[in-house]
């Protein structure tokens, strides 16, 4: 599930394994498989977003790509599903053998990023991580320190905090019902 609360065209929060994953599975693997054959694709990264249709219930494919997607996405993926997208992904660029690719594999847990941005702009004063996140933490990545300027807050990371949870419900409740943005003081 992606989120987007202070620029609805940048995500700011992913949550894995998507709400209806089990559900759709099944049919997103048919769809990437017959675009798959149709354009004579034999191996490297193949990435699809959808959206539900609320009217339907079925999912809608909205973009496909073929690598992996940006904000370090690779790395709550690769926890989700125990496989090395980085290095996976690096094979399929480079035309080596992506024949040993891990089949069947299956998604377990739950994972979680939040980019850390401003909400302004200006120098940074301070980046603090709030205490309920703490427990929570798997991985940090902070891009600015204090005294940089920040000049398009609602695009320009600070950084981007990573995440494991007990459950669905417990993500959901710490990320977002509890939405919090005031990591950064300006």
């Amino acid at each position: 599930n992606e989120y987007s609360v202070i620029n609805p065209y940048r995500v700011e929060i992913d949550t894995y394994p998507a709400d209806n994953y089990e559900n759709v599975s099944g049919f997103l693997i048919e769809q990437i498989e017959r675009i798959a054959e149709i354009l004579q694709l034999r191996d490297g990264i193949f990435h699809l977003q959808y959206i539900m249709d609320e009217r339907t219930h079925k999912p809608q494919i909205i973009e496909v790509m073929r690598r992996i997607l940006g904000n370090m996405y690779s790395i709550p993926a690769s926890k989700l599903n125990g496989i090395d997208w980085d290095y996976w992904e690096t094979r399929a660029k480079c035309g080596l053998s992506c024949s040993d690719f891990p089949q069947n594999v299956r998604q377990e847990g739950y994972f979680a990023y939040k980019t850390i941005l401003a909400s302004a702009n200006g120098v940074i004063k301070d980046i603090m991580i709030p205490k309920e996140y703490r427990k929570y933490l798997t991985d940090q990545f902070i891009l600015k320190k204090a005294g940089d300027t920040i000049e398009r807050y609602e695009a320009e990371p600070v950084g981007f905090l990573f995440f494991i949870f007990a459950s669905q419900e417990e993500m959901k409740k710490v990320l977002i019902e509890n939405y919090r943005n005031d990591l950064v003081t300006i």
